[in-house]
């Protein structure tokens, strides 16, 4: 389920609610049925291609036809592995497919602390198989916000959304990104100025 928590103090549990509060970005629900959740939250992580072409090939065509209609045609697979223990590291892989994964890890302190400020220069729609994106937002007017996006759920960023990310913990966080370039042709934009409220932090 969605959900908003505003700077001042007011929060939003549906998307109808939340849409009309977060300006130019964009979230929604696509159809995710139980046993095809279970299944890829069974999945071996990281990904494999095996695990990769079950995800998309079963991915609702629907909710695909939508990015591609807006010209996001270009595909990667994300997958944040939070640690299972105190002391272990968290656990990247990034790629159109799993042959091709950029891997790292990364301390947790180190992870969660760095609440980067940023845009894309592209347009990238977000469908989150399992766990949650979660997005810190600038949203003018001294006003920020925490939307927490999870499973069946999808969000779409624009170059003029300035945000950051919260690494969720828990379960492993799958997303199966479209962006309207080719991934690698865009930058990252840092906003450093940006000064994230102590209570958007997570």
């Amino acid at each position: 389920m969605a959900l908003l928590r505003l700077s001042n103090g007011r929060v939003y549990p549906t998307i109808e609610d939340i849409s009309s509060r977060i300006g130019t970005v964009r979230i929604g629900k696509f159809d995710y049925p139980d046993s095809f959740r279970r299944e890829v939250e069974a999945l071996p992580m990281p990904l494999t291609d095996e695990g990769i072409d079950f995800i998309t090939s079963n991915l609702d065509p629907e909710a695909v036809g939508l990015a591609s209609a807006e010209g996001l045609v270009h595909r990667r697979i994300g997958c944040v592995i939070p640690p299972k223990k105190d002391g272990d590291p968290f656990a990247f892989a990034f790629g159109k497919t799993a042959r091709e994964f950029t891997h790292r890890t990364g301390p947790e302190d180190e992870v969660r602390n760095n609440l980067t400020p940023h845009v894309q220069e592209a347009i990238d729609w977000h469908f989150v198989m399992s766990g949650a994106i979660v997005k810190g937002l600038e949203l003018g007017d001294g006003l920020q916000g925490v939307l927490y996006v999870q499973a069946g759920e999808w969000i779409c960023l624009n170059p003029k959304a300035v945000n950051w990310v919260v690494t969720a913990m828990g379960q492993p966080t799958i997303g199966i990104s479209y962006f309207n370039m080719e991934v690698g042709s865009f930058k990252q934009v840092n906003y450093p100025d940006v000064n994230i409220l102590p209570d958007m932090r997570f």
